[in-house]
């Protein structure tokens, strides 16, 4: 048996509403409210959408609430830019700080760890903005190289202290 589908059973429909998040992640300009078409048409209730990007890593991900709950989701490789920054990510694996796991460090890939550095700050910086509080579930979703930019988001706003669900 396993303990995290016992605990964390899937759903179709959530996989789904993460998905268009994910793909939302792609559009630039939320200035005049949730309108990118049919990702935000299938997520009603996503408010107060905030950008974070790095455009010289072409690095992008949104912050907002869902039903009153904090979400985060990342853009994946769409220029590029983004194709020179994956292929570089296929370099050697580095150690990612203060992590390990059965007495061996444990290491990410260097342009992965570099382009999420890249907008870390920023993230954390729009999580307090939308007042998403260390102890509300946050929800993280990627797709692409932006599933691997949310892993590392997970790895580090937990290490932070924030609940990731």
């Amino acid at each position: 048996p396993c303990w995290a589908a016992d605990q964390y059973p899937y759903s179709e429909k959530e996989a789904i509403m993460f998905a268009y998040l994910a793909t939302a992640a792609y559009c630039d300009d939320f200035g005049g409210g949730w309108a990118c078409g049919v990702p935000c048409d299938r997520t009603p209730g996503m408010a107060r959408v905030l950008h974070a990007a790095n455009e010289t890593m072409d690095t992008h991900a949104i912050v907002g609430r869902l039903g009153g709950q904090c979400v985060l989701a990342f853009r994946g490789t769409d220029s590029l830019a983004g194709v020179m920054e994956d292929v570089k990510d296929m370099g050697p694996p580095i150690p990612l700080a203060s992590c390990s796991h059965a007495d061996l460090p444990c290491h990410v890939a260097a342009g992965f760890s570099e382009q999420y550095e890249s907008v870390a700050g920023k993230i954390r910086a729009l999580l307090k903005a939308q007042d998403c509080k260390m102890d509300e579930p946050l929800f993280v979703t990627g797709h692409s190289m932006g599933g691997a930019l949310a892993a590392l988001a997970v790895w580090d706003l937990t290490s932070r202290g924030h609940s990731v669900s």
